[in-house]
């Protein structure tokens, strides 16, 4: 009887239930093409560009000054001018380093290739510099690939008795997909050991951490103290200026061709480049993500809190929790990198927030 009851009953829900099967199907599918959409563009980088571009927009908005713990003496066009016929003579770079030697410098990063033999007076000169540091000078090794990213690599560095009393550093940086220079590698293979970077060595600070970090594009490279080369050799600067400090000595003027691209600034000479991940070494700002995939739990937390309530509301509150959620993605990362040297990519929970809203209202 009961069964003969019932069955009215079932007959009048069965289009409400199909109806709701339905609904909750099309759910589904439309919130599993959401995670689909979102893993694949994850995955494939895809969202790279749009989190680098947000990156590039903290350093404009959070810019700083430099520690004025480093100090860049400069191969400038004053310098080439007034010193005559380059490249000069091994001399002129000896009496630089005894000069800031003399001034009581930390450090003295020489990013200048002494790979090959010059007259035996000057490289003799060279030499006798750089050993009356007693280790402070720090010279360039680095390596080239003479086929296109084959294995085919020539390693250089400076002549044995020029190294014999120097320390070396890499100065091998590697641009960005987008031909930019954003990370920096604390170390590097040498032949089959490891050699610091250029700017971890001369700041004497290889040991802190092995893993790439994302420069400091923030910090200002003109806050950067800078001295022409001529005043060093002809010890017309102010040494208190030196003393204490890491010094970068490396070509800056523009006719000398060691030009980089980089973010913010367009291009920049590789030693201002050293200068800078120097600077980002030490006032802690060396950039790197958050150990785990933050950005694309944010996302997937987005999508299970926003995603129905989309479907339910609205059209103007879902464009006014768009514009509002989308403005609290971009501003958490700015605060974060701020405070602490992290950098929080946005782009992951942007485009949930997205999806979820164009999948609300399209419902």
């Amino acid at each position: 009887m009961s069964a003969l009851k019932l069955s009215p009953t079932l007959h009048y829900m069965a289009p409400w239930l199909r109806k709701s099967a339905q609904m909750l199907r099309t759910e589904w599918v439309s919130l599993t093409l959401i995670l689909l959409i979102l893993l694949a563009l994850y995955i494939s980088n895809a969202l790279t560009g749009f989190d680098r571009a947000l990156l590039d927009l903290r350093f404009k908005v959070l810019s700083r000054s430099a520690s004025d713990q480093v100090v860049l003496v400069t191969i400038d066009p004053k310098s080439l001018r007034e010193l005559g016929t380059w490249p000069w003579s091994r001399t002129l770079h000896a009496d630089a380093i005894t000069q800031l030697n003399n001034a009581g410098a930390a450090r003295i990063g020489v990013d200048i290739d002494f790979s090959t033999f010059s007259t035996n007076t000057a490289d003799q000169a060279l030499e006798k510099a750089i050993s009356a540091t007693d280790g402070n000078v720090v010279l360039p090794v680095f390596q080239q690939w003479t086929k296109l990213r084959g294995d085919d690599v020539t390693y250089t560095g400076p002549a044995k008795p020029l190294a014999a009393n120097a320390k070396l550093g890499s100065v091998n940086v590697r641009p960005a997909n987008d031909g930019l220079v954003r990370q920096y590698d604390r170390l590097h293979t040498w032949h089959s050991n490891f050699l610091p970077a250029f700017a971890a060595e001369v700041t004497a600070r290889a040991v802190m951490g092995t893993e790439p970090f994302e420069i400091d594009y923030g910090i200002r490279p003109e806050t950067i103290p800078r001295i022409p080369f001529v005043d060093v050799v002809r010890g017309t600067f102010d040494a208190d200026r030196i003393k204490g400090k890491f010094v970068f000595i490396g070509a800056t003027a523009i006719e000398l061709g060691d030009e980089l691209a980089v973010p913010v600034y367009g291009a920049l000479s590789g030693v201002e480049l050293q200068a800078l991940a120097a600077e980002s070494i030490i006032q802690g700002r060396t950039l790197t993500p958050p150990p785990i995939p933050l950005d694309l739990m944010m996302a997937l937390l987005i999508i299970i809190l926003t995603a129905k309530w989309f479907a339910h509301t609205s059209k103007g509150m879902a464009f006014a929790a768009l514009a509002g959620g989308t403005a609290f993605l971009i501003i958490i990362p700015f605060l974060i990198q701020a405070n602490m040297p992290i950098n929080l990519p946005a782009g992951a929970p942007i485009l949930a927030l997205g999806l979820c809203f164009v999948r609300g209202i399209t419902q």
